[in-house]
């Protein structure tokens, strides 16, 4: 008892309201980008600070979709059972990552203030911060839905109009990527459906209004995650995989100025993760700025499956 409740004032300080708090403890092992070489630390554009791998014996944990790094190294991240997951993010004096801290799991509420239940109803996958709450994407059920305050599991969930096209989704191939542009307007990609003219099919909401807009698709590559750098711009996280050639996973940059309603997006790649590097089903992405400049966390989804692994990857743009 003194353990959960010592973590209940944590959780206030850190979030800003009391929770009724579920502790999750983590085992947590390093890992490279490169497993057979360990000096190598150049990703295209991006240098590889740390790794981890991190599992847990509490069965709820795995399955993550996606994450939020604040700059006081807190995590928030969601799951494929409709979960919500906060730790701490350790650091080493270096600035390396190197552990998971203070966790708790908690499972996202509807908007009739009860916990999601069944596979179809609670597969979060994406997830973007605002200044009062965070954006959730699901699919199998598409919808998409706001969560107000610092944490979202603790209030119910606020309905949010669907742009047109949802049905037209595949179950597991729905909206997994999710970001909040600089000037407030949210963007969000279908993982699998195509449009018309061969791109990948997105939206972008604009004082409640959705419009269509597209991201190139090449190399069989599909969105899973989206986060915003402190310039504006966008990073783009996208992933594949092949009985030949295994998983990958590519980073695109999008400049701001070009996301706008109608455009067909193409960015530049400034990043990719395939072949012999450490690689797995990569879901999720969250730029944060620290004193030591800007920090890029990756997160792959393990899928409950134990041939899989929970990864958070820490980056920096190369100088």
């Amino acid at each position: 008892m003194r353990a959960v409740n010592t973590f209940s004032c944590l959780a206030a300080l850190l979030f800003g309201t009391p929770v009724v708090a579920e502790p999750l403890s983590f085992s947590v092992e390093q890992v490279f980008v490169h497993e057979d070489n360990h000096g190598l630390t150049r990703v295209g554009e991006l240098e590889f600070i740390s790794g981890i791998s991190v599992s847990s014996e509490d069965d709820r944990f795995g399955g993550l979709s996606d994450l939020s790094v604040s700059t006081e190294s807190n995590m928030i991240a969601i799951s494929d059972k409709g979960d919500r997951i906060i730790a701490r993010l350790q650091h080493d004096r270096s600035g390396a990552l190197i552990g998971l801290a203070n966790g708790d799991i908690s499972r996202l509420r509807t908007p009739k203030d009860k916990p999601l239940k069944g596979k179809k109803k609670s597969d979060a996958e994406g997830l973007a911060r605002t200044s009062n709450g965070y954006f959730i994407s699901f699919e199998h059920k598409h919808r998409i839905r706001f969560y107000p305050g610092h944490d979202p599991a603790i209030h119910p969930a606020e309905k949010v109009s669907p742009p047109k096209g949802l049905k037209k989704m595949p179950d597991n191939g729905g909206l997994e990527s999710l970001v909040v542009t600089g000037d407030g307007k949210l963007l969000t990609f279908s993982e699998d459906l195509v449009s018309g003219n061969g791109h990948t099919q997105g939206w972008l909401r604009s004082n409640n209004v959705w419009e269509p807009i597209y991201l190139n698709r090449s190399e069989d590559f599909a969105p899973t995650g989206m986060t915003r750098l402190a310039s504006g711009d966008i990073l783009v996280l996208e992933r594949s995989y092949s009985l030949l050639n295994g998983p990958a996973a590519r980073i695109r940059l999008i400049e701001q100025e070009n996301v706008i309603a109608g455009a067909v997006l193409t960015g530049s790649e400034i990043a990719r993760l395939s072949g012999s590097q450490t690689v797995d089903n990569m879901e999720g992405i969250s730029a944060v700025m620290t004193p030591d400049g800007e920090r890029i966390y990756l997160l792959s989804d393990d899928n409950f499956n134990p041939l899989q692994r929970n990864l958070i990857f820490m980056f920096r743009f190369a100088t």
